[in-house]
């Protein structure tokens, strides 16, 4: 009986060990992916066709229009149309307050100036991304920042 036990017991120890060492042959592409552009999932949750609502910098001007974000590489291509212009930036998502939060950071030129755009997101009750943004321009002091909030456009 205590030498069944033991070839039972023989025999599972042996199983498990060819059982792990097979498992860590096995490449593990997603970690390989995940190495390579760490923020590949956010980055297809933000992409899609938005509606905009927002207000100029320094400005009471409020605006309403569209915009795309598509991938582009391993950053975001942003394709805004706002007033009959179209406006075309890129962006990435970046780790900001000592790495604690991701943020959408876009970057773009309306009218010869540069502008930056930093915004939360999240998911809406639908788990679509719903992306506000505080808009200015780099180095340039401002009393009144510019604002938008995109919704998913279902196209």
């Amino acid at each position: 009986k205590q030498m069944k036990y033991l070839e039972q017991t023989s025999f599972l120890l042996i199983f498990y060990i060819l059982y792990a060492i097979s498992v860590s042959l096995i490449p593990n592409t997603a970690t390989a992916k995940e190495e390579t552009s760490p923020f590949a999932a956010v980055h297809n949750f933000l992409l899609g066709h938005y509606t905009i609502i927002g207000r100029n910098c320094d400005s009471h001007s409020l605006y309403q229009g569209t915009a795309e974000i598509t991938s582009l590489g391993d950053k975001l291509r942003i394709i805004r149309h706002i007033r009959g212009q179209k406006i075309i930036g890129e962006g990435g998502v970046e780790y900001t307050l000592s790495g604690e939060t991701q943020v959408l950071r876009m970057r773009y030129t309306k009218q010869s100036h540069g502008y930056e755009a930093t915004c939360l997101f999240q998911g809406d009750l639908d788990n679509y991304a719903r992306i506000s943004c505080y808009i200015y321009q780099p180095n340039v002091v401002t009393t009144r920042p510019g604002l938008e909030t995109w919704f998913i456009n279902h196209k």
